[in-house]
């Protein structure tokens, strides 16, 4: 799909992610030093990023050089926005480091799914249908 080049950053508050996003825009290649400027309540990380999976992903055009407008996480309260490097063209294969985290995480669904099976044939569950109509009722 679509996809852009950015550096991906949470924050945990707006006001972090306001200053992070004005200093990427002046000083984009320090942006390593984000993580250690705001000791723990930011968290910046790039890479190839797919534009349908980001925050605001129908809000905003996706210019280089520019921050998306951060949006709240419903779960913590943080901000996340992205700074864009650069848009990608749709359709084009992965390297091997961008690709990495995709296989890693299908590869792990996959353990899973087999060991959850083996569970359920080892530890079947059974449902005491009296009782359980007694939980019902009450």
């Amino acid at each position: 799909g679509e996809n852009i080049t950015a550096i991906m950053i949470t924050a945990s508050d707006s006001l972090i992610a306001a200053e992070a996003c004005k200093l990427l825009t002046q000083r984009t290649e320090d942006w390593h030093s984000l993580n250690d400027l705001y000791e723990g309540k930011l968290f910046a990380d790039s890479g190839r990023f797919e534009i349908n999976l980001l925050p605001n992903a129908t809000a905003t055009n996706f210019l280089p050089g520019q921050c998306t407008t951060p949006e709240q996480n419903e779960t913590d309260g943080s901000y996340s926005f992205a700074y864009v490097l650069a848009k990608g063209e749709a359709g084009l294969q992965r390297s091997f480091e961008e690709a990495r985290g995709f296989v890693a995480g299908d590869y792990q669904q996959v353990l899973e799914e087999a060991w959850i099976d083996r569970l359920k044939k080892k530890y079947p569950v059974k449902m005491n249908d009296a009782e359980w109509k007694k939980v019902l009722a009450k």
